[in-house]
């Protein structure tokens, strides 16, 4: 740093960061009076007995250059609002967020993907991960140093939980990925003494983001399918960084002090006109939903009275649980542990295909001597396989196709094959019909039909695609194939069969 900057920062930046404090003080009095709000609390969330929302997001615009300089002295302000920076990471180096995302999700890969590598290294802090509650308060936040960890997700509850137990409150947690972090929070840790957070909480996804999660998510942990979330949309968050992004310009080449001053005093800027105007807010809501509350009352006795069949509001609210039960049934499903080991079902699956092959190449006519000795040399390669897996897994001898125990093996993994390919093909075409239904809600060009469109056409295509991969030539039973309907069990039994 040259000296005129030096000069720069102590006649100029200091004495504007001294003035805001000064301000800030007078404002509050808190240093007078520590019982006085220092604008961080929330007049309309309960104090005590009651019942949280709490929003979740990160902000990878809030950076700071690794080359901006040292602090000298402590922040005004504290950790009012920022977490300890060792603190954050004392618990990250500690805690392993390695666990696999939900399956049907998109992977979780935030922070590591908007910059390249070069940049990233450049930067000594790459973002803010921070929270609001339902009624856009801001409550805390942390420097990023490692894009969107899900360690930082998880110290921020722990942090806000320790409040809330204190309190007696019970805390309802919207996050854009709530459905890969409930996952994650439900894998047992071994050598890492930490309870169970999932019990403790509730999860949902802002109605918004929502749209881009798969259809069993979007049930399961929209905003508008849960109770308790009323009409909280949860994107308050992004009203607070739409806010807050425009701080990047200055607070990137700051000391970690200054910097942590600067945001400070704008959020608390942010949760002073949010406390000033939350009286209109509230009596807004209110009326927005009671308005919503009629309309949505009148569309239901419209939907009831134009049903084919008696319906009652009780019968929709018993679908409405099946269904949810009928997708945790179905991603609780336990893995038979009986019947065959994995290495014989894939012994089996490696002895058919090396049989096909020798049969193919035994029928086959005259033809160039280069297919033939390429059909050999894969066979010969198919050999040794199998001679590796039978010393491997103590198979014995070879087996033969006329072996009882090749043939109930066999079996098996063709019925297993067929029953996972029809069950995808019933969840793909149940998700084709949801979206259906939930597109006709929306006119075509808004943002949210445009993302169902997309959803629709993916849905489509894995249909598609599994339906032509289970009608192929590889996939001909072997053996005679039940009916869908002796197949269907309690866990299908609110799909209709498809005929594939």
């Amino acid at each position: 740093m040259t000296q005129s900057d030096s000069l720069y920062r102590a006649l100029v930046c200091a004495p504007i960061a001294e003035f805001r404090h000064y301000l800030y003080k007078k404002s509050t009095l808190q240093h007078i009076c520590a019982d006085l709000d220092d604008g961080t609390h929330c007049p309309a969330c309960p104090k005590r007995d009651g019942e949280q929302i709490v929003l979740l997001d990160a902000n990878f615009g809030l950076v700071r250059k690794a080359s901006s300089g040292t602090s000298h002295a402590a922040p005004h302000h504290g950790n009012r609002m920022f977490a300890e920076d060792a603190k954050v990471e004392s618990f990250l180096d500690t805690y392993s967020d390695a666990s696999k995302p939900d399956e049907d999700c998109s992977d979780f890969q935030a922070g590591s993907k908007i910059r390249s590598k070069n940049k990233q290294t450049k930067l000594d802090v790459t973002g803010v991960f921070g929270a609001t509650c339902r009624h856009e308060m801001p409550l805390q936040f942390i420097n990023m140093t490692q894009g969107e960890r899900l360690g930082y997700p998880v110290f921020l509850i722990k942090e806000l939980l320790k409040q809330a137990q204190d309190n007696n409150l019970q805390l309802r947690v919207i996050y854009d990925i709530a459905c890969v972090l409930k996952s994650h929070l439900q894998v047992p840790r071994s050598g890492n003494a930490q309870e169970n957070l999932s019990q403790h909480l509730q999860f949902a996804i802002p109605s918004f983001h929502i749209y881009g999660h798969k259809t069993h998510c979007q049930i399961l942990y929209s905003t508008r399918r849960q109770e308790g979330y009323v009409l909280t949309d949860g994107e308050g968050m992004e009203r607070l960084w739409s806010y807050l992004r425009p701080f990047f310009r200055s607070t990137k080449e700051m000391t970690r002090s200054h910097r942590l001053d600067m945001l400070t005093d704008g959020i608390l800027h942010y949760a002073r006109r949010k406390s000033t105007d939350i009286e209109l807010s509230i009596c807004h809501r209110m009326e927005k939903a009671e308005k919503m509350y009629a309309e949505a009352d009148k569309e239901l006795e419209e939907i009831i009275a134009q049903a084919p069949v008696p319906v009652s509001e009780e019968d929709i609210l018993r679908w409405d649980k099946e269904e949810k039960e009928t997708i945790l049934q179905h991603k609780r499903r336990p893995t038979s542990t009986a019947g065959p080991r994995k290495c014989e079902k894939e012994y089996v699956m490696k002895l058919t295909e090396f049989h096909a092959l020798r049969e193919e190449i035994e029928n086959a006519e005259d033809g160039s001597l280069s297919d033939l000795a390429a059909s050999y040399s894969v066979l010969k390669g198919m050999k040794e396989k199998l001679k590796t897996m039978e010393a491997k897994h103590k198979l014995g001898r070879r087996w033969k196709p006329s072996d009882p125990k090749y043939q109930r093996i066999l079996k098996l993994v063709d019925e297993e094959a067929r029953t996972q390919l029809l069950d995808k093909a019933r969840t793909q075409a149940w998700e084709l019909a949801y979206l259906l239904g939930l597109k006709v809600k929306y006119p075509d060009g808004q943002a949210i039909a445009v993302k169902l469109s997309r959803q629709l056409k993916t849905s489509w295509k894995k249909l598609v695609l599994n339906t032509t991969t289970s009608n192929g030539p590889h996939n001909r039973p072997s053996f005679p194939v039940p009916s869908p309907v002796q197949r269907q069990d309690n866990l299908n039994g609110m799909y209709t069969p498809i005929l594939i």
